[in-house]
């Protein structure tokens, strides 16, 4: 794999993280928010890869890089800045050799 291209990283995404408040009686409210902006590039997924989460019972909607030194973790979701589409991370797999993170998500039903 080719080292990631900082000028590749051209779509602006949100990392959006749970939070937990309580409300007036006590009840944990879990929400996300927004916690940083970053920047990444939009991959098109493989038909093989798509049919092989399938028989795995998973649905894979994205695959995008980001930045190794992005701070992402799989409970977090993404929000594409550009059209609002809410994405939750399935997985995310460090890179250290190319200086990226490769992180695959499906469409979030938020």
């Amino acid at each position: 794999m080719a080292k990631i291209s900082r000028g590749r990283l051209s779509t602006p995404i949100g990392i959006l993280r749970a939070t937990a408040t309580e409300d007036d009686y006590g009840d944990t409210i879990s929400s996300f928010g927004e916690v940083s902006q970053t920047f990444c590039e939009w991959l098109p997924l493989s038909a093989n890869a798509v049919i092989q989460a399938h028989t795995e019972g998973m649905t894979i909607s994205a695959k995008l890089h980001v930045d190794l030194n992005t701070d992402i973790n799989q409970t977090d979701k993404i929000k594409n800045l550009a059209d609002n589409q809410v994405y939750e991370v399935i997985t995310v797999m460090p890179v250290p050799a190319d200086n990226k993170k490769i992180i695959i998500c499906k469409v979030s039903n938020v």
